[in-house]
């Protein structure tokens, strides 16, 4: 058992007799016919779902779970989460505007992270020297 003997799969081994001109791979059996004992049921094939009718995740209702973290996760989800003015006192959402002026201060909020811990980095390194 000094000699260890290379890993081939079966369909790369039939590739290789059938390109050394040995004999054919075995014919594949026919399907039974159908009805027969043992025949592949033919499934009904739904045409995919489009984007539009893309199907809405099911969640697990809040009652079901015991770990506080999940439900409270659950409930949130439930709900229309939607902001609330207390100066209008309806229910609205975000306009764009709004939401670039968010993602403008976050990124300038980043920025100013990692100046802060480029500069904490280069004092490091001069202390060091």
């Amino acid at each position: 058992m000094a000699d260890k003997r290379e890993r081939i799969r079966k369909k790369d081994m039939e590739e290789q007799t059938q390109a050394k001109g040995k004999k054919a791979a075995p014919a594949k059996k026919e399907e039974p016919k159908k009805g027969a004992k043992g025949a592949v049921e033919e499934k009904q094939k739904l045409p995919p779902p489009t984007e539009e009718e893309e199907p809405q995740l099911q969640l697990p209702e809040p009652e079901q779970h015991v770990n506080s973290n999940i439900v409270d996760f659950l409930n949130h989800f439930k709900s229309s989460r939607l902001i609330t003015v207390e100066s209008c006192g309806k229910d609205r959402k975000r306009s764009e505007e709004e939401k670039q002026q968010i993602a403008d201060d976050k990124a300038a909020q980043r920025e100013q992270e990692k100046q802060f811990y480029e500069q904490v980095l280069a004092d490091r390194d001069a202390d060091k020297e």
